[in-house]
């Protein structure tokens, strides 16, 4: 069974920012918009506690971090400056590399206060590697919010601006929700898993190749390569698109393939359901040394 993640959203800002309560006057409001959408209320992890013990505060924020969908950047100078929203948006970005892939990153950045420069080409020639990286994400202008509030929402490019970001907010909780949902019995999503995602983006390639169904794809090389870590992985960062489950077919030390899959799967009769992965640790009784592969 998946984990099922308690935070819907992220807040990542700097306290600067709210010192009139305008961030949190933001939250309250993408809050009442997401409600009818979703049909329940949203659930944001929004830290306004004082930094008092490192250690406390560096656990508690972790926290929130990990259980979290979603991280909301609001971006400004103090933003920027902060050692703190570096280390929130790094961690965060860390958990959901793989998503990349997914043509998702888990990052929604509000410019919320004027940043010099922030659309010139030489900008990220000059700043830091976390920054760049945050550049590259589809931003949201909100600017106008931070000195006139509610108000903003007179402007009728600031109203489509929000109704894009709920739109996301949406998205990203839906795929998360669906991917909670995916029936299965693969192995937990290991956190230490980062990198290889070339490998991946020819897992990917090859099972969405037009015009083809029920793709079956074998991971082969010699023993401790980290095959079915690999298909595992893959298993959790497209989970969302398998309605009818992620199925690991545990085959160590059978001669049989069929013999583990007969008794060990039991896949969903959802009439709804239009694809299943299934995981194969595949190691024969052949002897050490010989080549195993991990099937998809």
């Amino acid at each position: 069974m998946n984990q099922t993640i308690p935070y819907d959203l992220f807040i990542s800002y700097s306290r600067r920012d709210n010192e009139q309560g305008r961030i949190t006057q933001l939250v309250e409001r993408i809050k009442s918009d997401f409600a009818p959408f979703a049909k329940r209320e949203l659930v944001p992890f929004f830290d306004q506690q004082e930094i008092a013990g490192m250690q406390d505060w560096r656990q508690r924020i972790l926290q929130g971090l990990r259980e979290s969908r979603l991280l909301l950047a609001c971006l400004s100078p103090a933003y920027l400056k902060s050692e703190y929203c570096e280390w929130e948006f790094v961690e965060f970005l860390l958990k959901y590399e793989i998503g990349h892939l997914h043509g998702f990153n888990g990052v929604a950045p509000i410019c919320f206060v004027e940043v010099a420069g922030w659309d010139s080409k030489d900008f990220e020639q000059q700043c830091a590697t976390w920054i760049a990286e945050l550049r590259k994400c589809q931003n949201f202008d909100l600017r106008p919010w931070h000195d006139q509030g509610e108000d903003a929402l007179r402007e009728a490019a600031v109203q489509e601006r929000m109704g894009k970001l709920n739109r996301q907010i949406v998205q990203t909780i839906t795929r998360g929700e669906r991917a909670e949902k995916s029936l299965g019995n693969v192995d937990a999503h290991n956190p230490h898993f980062i990198g290889r995602t070339a490998n991946l983006r020819m897992l990917r390639e090859n099972f969405v190749m037009p015009g083809h169904l029920g793709v079956v794809t074998a991971v082969n090389g010699v023993g401790g390569l980290g095959k079915t870590a690999l298909a595992i992985e893959y298993a959790h960062a497209f989970a969302d698109e398998y309605g009818s489950g992620r199925w690991q077919a545990r085959c160590a030390g059978k001669d049989d393939l069929l013999e583990d899959c007969s008794g060990g799967l039991r896949p969903s009769h959802d009439a709804n359901a239009e694809k299943t992965a299934t995981v194969t640790d595949r190691r024969y009784k052949a002897g050490a040394g010989s080549p195993c592969s991990g099937a998809l």
